[in-house]
């Protein structure tokens, strides 16, 4: 409400696991900042342990008096995974409990029909999984296989999903253009990396040449409206514009950036980062004297509320961009 925290609403989880990357970020490139973020790194961390439940599942929220609801495996589930993965190879503090929560949650890759969206979300911590087996073989030959099996499964329904929704002016694997655009492109491309499937990051590039085709007409970033959303042969929706578009266009066009080496993607993931700063239909920033981040744009005014994603989202956006990973 405003910059006030509304008790109504509790802690969410996938905030949680997004703030525990901005925490390790910051904590290695600030030494200013660094006692303040490890502290809470731990907090952070210590908060995905309460809201992981013992078959590897996540609670959605977790309200002011400590109660827990909405246990499943919807897009905080695959946000927390991401997270966990991001920590375990990023993190010699806190490897060991990031890495045996993520192997808690492991299982629940085999047994459960994810949406397209937490299927992307896994598919990148799966990329920092690899990343640590390169390194350290701590996946077991079973636990691998296994791995192995889910990215060939989840291949096989993006590609069905491409075939089933391309065409002529609709380069996108649904009939509806939603929210966290970016991950869904980002998902495509990194699955084809760890795959070494060309044809697939192909389909995950042709998605990303589309979007910003739509979403930079003007000369700005303007994402698809979330009023409604967009769907196939209907009009763009223009309002209302949410931060976490820009960040996920951002991650999105860095990672294309490093696959394919064409520059264009890096200069629009500058263009896309800018849209914080003003660089937007209203020619309003988002970030306020304080540093906190407002919630969007709507018809012909900010959104002044000042919620966890939006403040997240900007970090995020700023580390991709500055330390070309893979957010």
């Amino acid at each position: 409400m405003y910059n006030l925290p509304d008790p109504e609403h509790g802690y969410a989880t996938d905030d949680n696991a997004r703030a525990l990357i901005i925490a390790h970020l910051w904590k290695n490139r600030d030494p200013k900042k660094r006692e303040l973020m490890r502290t809470l790194e731990v907090a952070y961390l210590r908060f995905l342990k309460f809201a992981q439940e013992k078959d590897g599942r996540f609670s959605c929220y977790v309200s002011f008096d400590l109660k827990k609801t909405g246990v499943g495996v919807g897009d905080w589930y695959g946000r927390s995974f991401f997270a966990l993965a991001f920590l375990a190879h990023k993190s010699k503090l806190f490897e060991k409990p990031a890495w045996e929560m993520l192997m808690t949650s492991l299982p629940q890759l085999f047994i459960n029909d994810f949406s397209l969206r937490t299927h992307c979300f896994v598919i990148l911590g799966l990329h920092y999984v690899f990343k640590k087996q390169e390194v350290e073989g701590h996946l077991k030959k079973n636990q691998a296989d296994h791995v192995r099996r889910y990215l060939r499964l989840c291949k096989t329904q993006f590609e069905e999903k491409a075939l089933a929704n391309f065409s002529k002016n609709w380069d996108w694997p649904q009939d509806t253009i939603t929210y966290d655009n970016g991950k869904v492109i980002q998902g495509y491309l990194v699955l084809g990396e760890l795959l070494a499937d060309k044809p697939l990051m192909e389909m995950g590039r042709r998605m990303l040449d589309f979007y910003l085709d739509v979403t930079f007409e003007n000369g700005y970033f303007q994402a698809p409206g979330n009023k409604g959303f967009w769907h196939k042969n209907k009009k763009r929706p223009l309002y209302d514009e949410q931060c976490v578009e820009a960040y996920s266009l951002v991650s999105a066009l860095v990672t294309a950036d490093r696959l394919f080496k064409d520059k264009k993607y890096l200069f629009f993931a500058k263009k896309t980062y800018q849209w914080f700063w003003g660089k937007n239909r209203l020619g309003k920033s988002l970030v306020t004297d304080t540093g906190a981040v407002y919630d969007g744009l709507r018809v012909e005014e900010l959104n002044t509320n000042q919620g966890a994603e939006s403040y997240l989202s900007l970090h995020l956006a700023y580390f991709a961009l500055t330390e070309k990973i893979l957010l």
